[in-house]
């Protein structure tokens, strides 16, 4: 199983320093302690060490959201004012890069032997953000899925578990997709996007709330149920 983390940190690249908007920015987009949330000791954790304000790996090259100042390299804030940073955009890209090719890495090395499992983990905010036009009530699971590379089975199960805990879920709402390396074995692995709810376990001043712990052991429950539908699939493949 491989964890992919990619909007966790709040580290910002040396030398630049955050105006109060650019911290508001970073309150509001940053997926917090989702490092922790996911963290079982199981698999393998790719995460991204620095904030998404400054290069927003799961972005696409060419993401249609350039058009708004919010791809890779974000040029905008969310009230709509430059944001104007002495970031190399070089420097972001060459992030950028090196995070997917260790992304890749991973998963052709791990898909050589047998197959896996990728877990795209995320949070999402309770409220729609400026620029997203579906104003429907979030759930407080998202699930992501890939028509191709997600299995009907490991979703069902998952949502499953979610609503025994008397919680909502959805497919593709507010979030859609999964993460997908490059990698040729494309019959070998399964891709799913795990996003929870930020109101489930963080304060309004962005801590860990007193249901932190019950969140947390509901994605344990999760995972674990995850690695055991991999090690089946390993077992499968090498009879």
């Amino acid at each position: 199983m491989i964890l992919h983390i990619p909007h966790a940190s709040t580290k910002i690249p040396e030398g630049i320093n955050l105006t109060q908007e650019m911290k508001d920015e970073m309150n509001l987009m940053t997926d917090w302690y989702v490092d922790d949330l996911f963290d079982i000791g199981v698999g393998t954790e790719i995460v991204f060490p620095y904030s998404r304000l400054f290069c927003d790996v799961e972005r696409f090259i060419n993401d249609p959201l350039e058009k708004i100042g919010r791809g890779i390299i974000y040029k905008k804030l969310l009230n709509g004012n430059n944001f104007i940073h002495n970031f190399p955009e070089n420097d972001a890209m060459k992030l950028y890069n090196e995070h997917h090719y260790k992304l890749n890495y991973e998963a052709r090395f791990i898909v050589s032997y047998y197959p896996i499992i990728i877990v795209d983990c995320h949070s999402f905010n309770n409220e729609p953000l400026p620029y997203e036009k579906n104003r429907k009530k979030r759930p407080d699971f998202c699930i992501g899925i890939d028509e191709k590379q997600t299995s009907k089975k490991l979703v069902d199960d998952i949502i499953n578990i979610i609503r025994n805990h008397n919680l909502s879920v959805e497919i593709n709402f507010p979030y859609e997709g999964t993460i997908i390396p490059s990698i040729s074995q494309k019959d070998s692995f399964n891709s799913i996007m795990i996003e929870v709810n930020k109101k489930l376990y963080l304060t309004k001043n962005f801590k860990k709330s007193r249901n932190f712990l019950n969140v947390s052991k509901i994605i344990c429950e999760i995972l674990t149920y995850i690695n055991e539908y991999e090690d089946n699939l390993n077992n499968w493949h090498w009879k």
